[in-house]
């Protein structure tokens, strides 16, 4: 099921907005929250929604997003040509430097790429079919694939550039260990070459960001925020009571239940649009014993039969009228139509068919499973809001005799595992500064498409849009259980 309502896509909504609002001249504090916090500073070290947006405002990376486009464009590297099927030659921009003064070089992109395969990375499959990596001359790099890769450049995307020599002389060469307590400077410290500068972080509590006064995009990107605070907010209740009270400008994850509430109040804006994010169950197809299954010696999901039963039990219809109150769509891919391969073939679904089902069941040795009808009510929608909604996929395990309805209604009663819960934004309207529309800071919101059925939603003050411009971003989410 396709999804409305996430951080990337207001971006696109948001800074059209932000466009025929004047910008304030005094300046502001931009103040939002979300129900998590980060986990580290460290641009390797956990790869999560919460962590990369945060990131995105204080580093760089060599290739970003045109939000209107997708296409990769330049960000730290000025322009690129493939050598040959297999290098891939990129030139740095000139006269960027990190927060501290210092020049950022080939040498720095070099060591940032090296450092995001370490063993301790939870970026390695962004720099996966990378063999090696050559500094040509200061301004030059090269990057050598084991083979051809067509989306090397999408890959480099996501792989933020550090200044090797901070990084070496505070002991942070290599990513913290996310599994492990152990913490490296880099962890709750940052220097990067973005528009803004970590001033302070205490984890659970706050974290406060200041410009980059030597950022390279300031010029083209102005603004008027002195200072950005981020806060989070567990209770869904605390942060709707924090947003309407002027405490917050901005909430990036409401409760779906709050946005007609948000709607009806003149002093809140809601954005909307569709992601390009997927959120499927994904099985365990590959131990030959399914655990907490009362199957014993045999895993029922390795037949397809079964898997192709839970499918159709699912009423996925029912899903996006209720449980997501509109606000996704369903699909049959797992893969938004944003995402290169996406087809409509491979969109359609299987319908829903409680019959069918329980007689694919039956054919796989299972008579004695009862398929019952997903009956959606009110009440199955949670008021919890999710921890880890940026997370692309989730996987569940269950027992094959376990009804598909209980495990759906499992899922969205658990905080954080909702396989059906949409990423929602709010901002607040009325009275504070601006932040600067530099549209691919958030480049998942340039996959979401205009007009695409299905929204997302977001509030803002009215002159705080541009700022959600920048922080604020729309996925399409996806539900979709793959039999195959």
């Amino acid at each position: 099921m396709r999804n409305a309502l996430s951080p990337r896509h207001a971006l696109l909504l948001a800074a059209a907005l932000a466009t025929a609002l004047p910008l304030t001249l005094h300046a502001k504090t931009f103040r939002f929250a979300r129900a998590a916090d980060m986990s580290t500073w460290d641009v390797h070290a956990q790869n999560v929604g919460v962590n990369n947006l945060m990131h995105a405002a204080v580093y760089d990376t060599l290739i970003e997003y045109d939000s209107k486009t997708f296409k990769p464009r330049g960000s730290l590297a000025s322009e690129w040509k493939q050598v040959s099927p297999t290098q891939l030659r990129l030139t740095i921009r000139p006269g960027v430097k990190f927060s501290d003064g210092s020049d950022f070089s080939a040498a720095d992109a070099k060591f940032s790429l090296e450092r995001a395969k370490a063993k301790t990375s939870n970026f390695t499959v962004y720099a996966l079919g990378v063999d090696r990596v050559e500094v040509v001359n200061a301004a030059t790099l090269d990057i050598f694939s084991t083979v051809p890769n067509p989306v090397l450049l999408n890959q480099l995307t996501e792989l933020r550039m550090l200044n090797k020599a901070w990084a070496e002389k505070n002991n942070s060469a290599e990513p913290k260990d996310i599994r492990t307590k152990d913490e490296t400077f880099a962890h709750r410290n940052a220097m990067g070459t973005g528009p803004f500068m970590l001033k302070n972080w205490t984890p659970d509590q706050r974290a406060t960001l200041v410009p980059n006064p030597l950022w390279w995009g300031r010029a083209k990107y102005p603004t008027n925020v002195t200072e950005i605070i981020y806060t989070p907010i567990k209770s869904d209740a605390t942060r709707m009571a924090a947003l309407l009270s002027g405490e917050v400008d901005f909430v990036l994850d409401p409760a779906l239940q709050d946005l007609a509430r948000v709607r009806q109040t003149d002093a809140l804006k809601v954005l909307e649009g569709p992601e390009n994010r997927t959120i499927f169950l994904g099985m365990d197809q590959f131990r030959d014993e399914l655990p907490n299954s009362s199957v014993r010696g045999a895993n029922p999901l390795k037949d397809v039969r079964v898997r192709k039963a839970l499918y159709q039990a699912i009423d996925i219809n029912g899903i996006q009228k209720v449980v997501m109150r509109g606000l996704a769509q369903p699909s049959g891919a797992l893969i938004a139509p944003q995402v290169n391969g996406w087809t409509k073939k491979a969109n359609q679904r299987y319908p829903y068919d409680v019959a069918a089902a329980q007689k694919l069941m039956a054919a796989a040795g299972y008579p004695q499973v009862c398929v019952r009808p997903t009956h959606l009510e009110q009440e199955l929608i949670p008021g919890d809001s999710v921890h880890d909604e940026d997370h692309a996929h989730h996987g569940e395990r269950g027992s094959p005799q376990r009804p598909q309805t209980a495990l759906l209604q499992s899922r969205a009663q658990t905080p954080g595992r909702h396989a059906m819960w949409p990423a929602r934004r709010i901002h607040r309207r009325s009275g504070a500064g601006s932040w600067h529309q530099r549209q691919h800071r958030a480049p998942l919101a340039a996959r979401a498409q205009p007009g695409h059925p299905g929204s997302s939603a977001a509030c803002i003050r009215a002159s705080h849009v541009d700022a959600a411009a920048r922080i604020c971003t729309l996925f399409a989410t996806v539900i979709s259980v793959d039999p195959t």
